[in-house]
């Protein structure tokens, strides 16, 4: 017979959520069905967590959306050279 675990906290070894894994599920749901079909409950589907689990790691939805948008640009501006502003901005947009 086995023992069961008691209820409660998991183990941190046994954890492994964090920003990075809901973001890298988050993105894909975003791009292929819209940012409004992104929910919470999705996300924790997805994750195989529970939705509080996605909301604590994720934030608010807008939090969440911001961290998108943030993933999605990163690096964009890494290699973009320009004298002024306005030629840095374009670097960025062509870059993208």
């Amino acid at each position: 017979m086995t023992k069961a675990s008691p209820p409660g906290r998991l183990p941190k070894a046994a954890q492994r959520l964090s920003i990075q894994m809901t973001l890298q599920t988050a993105l894909p749901i975003a791009q292929s069905k819209g940012v409004n079909a992104l929910s919470f409950r999705i996300l924790a589907e997805q994750l195989d967590v529970t939705q509080m689990a996605a909301t604590y790691h994720a934030g608010s939805k807008k939090q969440l959306l911001f961290d998108l948008v943030g993933l999605g640009f990163a690096g964009t501006s890494d290699s973009v050279d320009g004298s002024t502003p306005v030629k840095r901005a374009r670097g960025i947009i062509a870059t993208y």
